[in-house]
């Protein structure tokens, strides 16, 4: 058996990949580890470069034919892993020192962890923020409705996302980023992996809560740091679906884990926060050759 399996599930973002991928051989870890990438279907080069890594030692290229998800894909991985502990890693991030050695120190030393994330750090060093309190009624209402874009300190909120968090101290947590989380193999064999049944967002959520709810604990690691270029592949997806996708995520987690009369108010809610998304995406329509013939006029 490995130390660590790491898998990466990559969507047409090649050249972030590719990064990803030397950064870690560039800070592998000193225990035995492997690496897994699940290639969704790119089809921007992506699979030739993994042709690259298909014969190294320590990497295992799995190609799908079909788009699997963010939860599909890491299952179709997590079917070659044979690490003792498994980091899921998105294909947007970059390892800049010894980290995956610290995560590995830390799950070894205290083993009532059963999942943990590192500090993530956006491309310009500063600290993006990874770590939240699970979804309560009020806050996701809030959130449909969109007022965190507008009142994000207001009490319900500013617990939610944890505004005043510190990032500099290594502590219990509900949920981490699913960005970089490392998690122990025989804990995920008795919770399950990843629901396949999310589209896009809320696997994580999903996962940290049943972790939780089985009496283990999730931590956030300050002694870890890996940078995040956020959003690279989901970023290509247009805002009306991102709606869409969201509240099928939070539509999901709330009918799992909270009952049926909190799951109908936020189908109801759902609705208005698609009508806002149209809004949205109309007027970012509008503004778009605004913006363009302002950048004209400034050449």
């Amino acid at each position: 058996m490995k130390k660590l399996s790491i898998i990466i599930v990559s969507w047409n973002c090649r050249d972030l990949l590719r990064k990803c991928l030397m950064s870690i051989e560039d800070h592998q870890p000193k225990d035995d580890w492997e690496v897994i990438v699940v290639d969704n279907n790119s089809q921007d080069g992506t699979r030739e470069l993994l042709e690259v890594y298909e014969g190294k030692i320590n990497f295992k290229v799995v190609l799908s034919d079909r788009n699997l998800g963010f939860a599909g894909g890491n299952n179709a991985g997590l079917e070659y892993a044979r690490g003792e502990y498994i980091l899921f890693l998105n294909p947007d991030t970059e390892l800049i020192d010894d980290s995956l050695q610290r995560m590995i120190d830390f799950m070894d030393k205290n083993p009532q962890a059963a999942i943990i994330g590192p500090k993530l750090l956006n491309p310009d060093g500063s600290i993006q923020r990874s770590v939240r309190n699970f979804p309560s009624l009020s806050s996701q209402i809030l959130v449909l409705l969109k007022l965190h874009n507008f009142v994000p300190r207001f009490p319900v909120l500013k617990k939610y996302f944890q505004l005043d968090f510190d990032y500099s101290k290594t502590q219990e947590v509900d949920q981490v980023m699913g960005a970089a989380l490392m998690i122990r193999k025989n804990i995920l064999d008795k919770v399950s992996s990843f629901d396949e049944g999310y589209k896009r967002i809320f696997e994580e959520v999903d996962l940290c809560f049943r972790v939780k709810k089985a009496g283990f604990k999730v931590y956030y690691f300050a002694d870890a740091q890996i940078v995040h270029h956020k959003g690279a592949s989901f970023s290509k997806v247009k805002i009306i679906q991102k709606q869409l996708d969201f509240n099928q995520g939070m539509i999901r987690f709330f009918k799992k884990h909270k009952g049926f009369l909190h799951t109908f108010v936020i189908v109801v809610f759902s609705i208005f926060s698609i009508v806002l998304a149209v809004i949205e995406a109309v007027l970012a329509k509008i503004g778009d050759p605004i913006r363009k013939k302002f950048k004209k006029k400034d050449l």
